[in-house]
């Protein structure tokens, strides 16, 4: 088989451009664990196996809390079940020199690279893929794509279901506005005494292109022109200040350091598309208070594939499984999973393991 072992309990990925990633193939001691092997893959940026996905974009891990290492997690409660593992660290991780190729064209070729040496070390084993946010499309578009053959069960956390555009306007614009204004009054405005209760006085996601006092609210209003800092208006002040905060992110995205992976995203069938290519068993788990995705369209959107065995939409949790912080619930955060979703995600498998 095509998988190293580096003699410290993990096995690297050789792909077929030559290059070697990191990797960790985790056998349980359950008898006969090699019968069910499962892929893992990560969410997006330059994350390494064990899945953490923490940035200024998505978050953190939560205060005093263990590393919200979420592949790994899936990895740990799998084994406790007799699933054999496998996950490796994305392109540009290993090697920074290719971290341009971290594009939707290299890490579908990479997961079928991965997929075939696991086929060659455990031809006779049931194989599932795991997969969060970024991996859970690069996964729909692998299997609908026939890019994999032999999936038997697809397990989706977060799957984006619908075009970057419109995830990137819903993080950047229309989820902070939503936030907000749940707290406006009767007469459409967010009154300075809520406002005061952000997290550092700071709107959401504006400090990541300003600087603390200009991120803050009092700040943004009065670069609105306001004479009287009194709070924020429901219908002009908030899509000004997110519109003009939705055009630094379009921005960013045409940089070369970002405008492959956007374009690579752009250019990928249309979701529906290719779910109604995907045979295999679907188990979806969504985050009721996803501030990358919009629940309820992730719910209706996934109807589309045709053995959709679960839809779980989890209370009070975020895109990466885990409660936002602040009293507006307004600070994402990255894990680790919330142990409730681990036990469902366990059951789930087991369940399919049966069938």
């Amino acid at each position: 088989m095509n998988l190293t072992d580096n003699e410290s309990g993990f096995w690297n990925l050789m792909t077929r451009d030559g290059l070697e990633f990191r990797g960790a193939l985790t056998r349980s001691s359950v008898p006969q664990a090699d019968r069910v092997v499962a892929l893992v893959l990560q969410g997006s940026g330059n994350v390494d196996f064990d899945g953490d996905v923490s940035s200024p974009l998505v978050g953190f891990g939560l205060p005093d809390g263990p590393a919200p290492k979420l592949s790994l997690q899936f990895s740990e409660s799998l084994v406790q079940a007799g699933v054999t593992t496998y996950r490796y660290s994305k392109r540009g991780v290993d090697h920074p020199d290719r971290l341009h190729q971290q594009t939707p064209d290299f890490l579908l070729q990479d997961l079928e690279d991965a997929w075939a040496q696991l086929s060659r070390a455990f031809p006779r084993a049931r194989k599932i893929i795991v997969a969060l946010s970024e991996g859970a499309l690069l996964a729909v578009q692998a299997v609908g794509q026939k890019k994999i053959q032999n999936c038997e069960g697809l397990f989706l956390f977060g799957l984006p279901t619908r075009s970057i555009d419109d995830s990137i306007q819903y993080q950047f614009k229309d989820w902070p506005i939503q936030t907000l204004s749940a707290r406006a009054d009767a007469s459409g405005f967010v009154p300075a005494a809520e406002l005061d209760r952000l997290q550092g006085g700071l709107l959401p996601g504006v400090c990541l292109f300003a600087p603390p006092e200009v991120a803050h609210w009092r700040a943004q209003a009065k670069a609105l022109g306001h004479a009287e800092v009194t709070g924020l208006s429901v219908e002009q002040d908030l899509p000004a200040i997110y519109g003009a905060l939705l055009s630094q992110v379009q921005g960013m995205l045409s940089l070369p350091q970002f405008s492959g992976w956007y374009q690579g995203l752009k250019a990928l069938p249309a979701f529906n598309e290719i779910a109604t290519q995907v045979e295999s068993p679907v188990f979806i788990y969504q985050g009721e208070k996803d501030a990358q995705l919009r629940a309820n369209e992730t719910v209706r959107d996934v109807r589309c594939f045709s053995n959709l065995k679960e839809v779980k939409v989890l209370k009070g949790l975020g895109h990466s499984f885990a409660p936002h912080l602040g009293a507006f619930s307004e600070v994402k955060t990255s894990g680790p999973l919330s142990p409730g979703i681990l036990e469902q995600f366990v059951a789930d498998v087991k369940t399919w393991m049966n069938d």
